[in-house]
């Protein structure tokens, strides 16, 4: 056993075929060849770039207590901590760490590459040194993700956005970093953690507001017709309250405030409370609430919010919306509740039934509200005279409507 173990171990590509043929945990090793093998295990965690390698070497030295402790075992110590993924510990280790993490990249072996490249960012973004960084952690970055498609939140992007925005990279390191992140932006318009949407506006957010690299960045983002909420949010954030580019975005926020899709309305209402945004004008209050669906403030608006819910009243798919409807209804009950009937009828009633037989809308919950507030109201004669022959043509057109007759 021990010869065919001295003959693999002279191959260190071949060293992961000697994990079974050496003694194990429990046996002692020939003197012999504990002089070769483990010498060739400490060479193969410093020099083979395959983690499965590293992997077996590491067994092989840890059964045999023999694995490196510290950086006095120089970079076996670093193979060590990658093969054994102890992260932590590879950070602390820092810049001596970034030749085998970098060539750890290229393994091909190597599955989990989100864990690397989120420890590659730990060093380099607290480098005060960059040189190396600028020298091969970037060029090799921006080659793995120009050729390699990765799906992780913490990826090539990732680093270059920390590099980026570390105030200790340098003016032309960050320009290559922009230019190329920006050049990608046009293919992967996706944006969230690892995209270069994302990555970027992490620099601007990072860079002082007298570098116009902040700005330039800022109009990117602007005039990207990706959805880049979070990343204008993180932006704004780092602005002062009344700067120009803060306003330029707020402006679109509030833009897409009436947009046709639901979700961009959402997600505008959300970013504007995030950078803590307060609308001040009526109209404002009224694309704002109804954006972030906040039917409460709508109701507590009372009058004012009454025309503009009317107006949303009807979805586009042409059925009543039951949310507007019962918000319309609340204020209606306040409404009669201070004396204003004549306000409920020419606003809320008519409208309501108009639309109903010109088959604009329907949907049961409406039908119900508007019987209720005709009884409310306690105004037999407008009833009578006014809202029962509307109710007598709709049951004509269906007789769903007998419920709003009974009342």
């Amino acid at each position: 056993m021990y010869r065919i173990a001295y003959r693999e171990s002279q191959s260190k590509e071949k060293l992961i075929f000697t994990r079974n043929l050496i003694a194990k945990k429990d046996e002692k090793m020939d003197p012999r060849i504990q002089k070769i093998v483990i010498p060739a295990a400490l060479n193969a965690l410093a020099n083979i770039n395959n983690n499965d390698i590293r992997k077996h070497a590491a067994e092989i030295l840890e059964s045999h207590k023999a694995q490196p402790t510290s950086m006095k075992d120089g970079q076996a110590y670093v193979g060590y901590l990658i093969a054994r993924e102890r992260w932590d510990e590879l950070i602390k280790i820092g810049k001596p760490a970034l030749d085998l993490l970098l060539k750890a990249i290229e393994d091909k072996s190597f599955i989990r590459k989100r864990e690397i490249f989120s420890t590659l960012g730990a060093i380099c973004g607290s480098l005060a040194d960059q040189k190396i960084v600028e020298q091969k952690v970037i060029p090799l970055l921006i080659h793995e993700a120009s050729t390699n498609k990765y799906f992780n939140t913490v990826n090539p992007f990732t680093v270059l956005g920390i590099i980026g925005a570390s105030p200790n990279c340098s003016k032309d390191a960050r320009d290559i970093i922009v230019n190329f992140l920006k050049e990608q932006s046009v293919e992967t318009k996706t944006t969230g953690p690892g995209m270069p949407l994302t990555a970027l506006s992490q620099i601007a957010a990072a860079l002082p507001i007298t570098n116009p690299l902040k700005k330039r960045i800022t109009n990117i983002l602007l005039e990207s017709d990706a959805d880049v909420f979070i990343e204008l949010e993180t932006i704004a954030l780092s602005l002062p309250k009344n700067h120009e580019l803060r306003k330029r975005i707020i402006n679109k926020f509030k833009n897409k405030l009436t947009d046709e899709n639901v979700r961009q309305r959402q997600k505008s209402a959300e970013s504007l409370g995030w950078i803590g945004w307060k609308p001040q004008t009526t109209e404002d209050k009224l694309t704002f609430y109804y954006a972030g669906e906040k039917w409460d403030k709508l109701i507590a608006m009372g009058v004012e919010s009454l025309d503009f819910l009317m107006q949303h009243l009807v979805s586009e798919s042409g059925w009543a919306d039951e949310v507007v409807g019962a918000s319309i209804f609340r204020i209606a009950t306040n409404i009669i509740n201070s004396e204003g009937i004549e306000l409920v009828k020419t606003k809320i009633l008519e409208p309501i039934f108009n639309l109903l037989l010109q088959k604009r809308i329907s949907g049961g919950n409406i039908f119900h509200m508007a019987g209720l507030l005709t009884i409310n109201l306690y105004d037999g004669e407008y009833t009578k005279t006014r809202l029962l022959p509307l109710i007598l043509k709709l049951d004509k057109i269906d007789d769903s409507y007998e419920d709003i007759i009974l009342f």
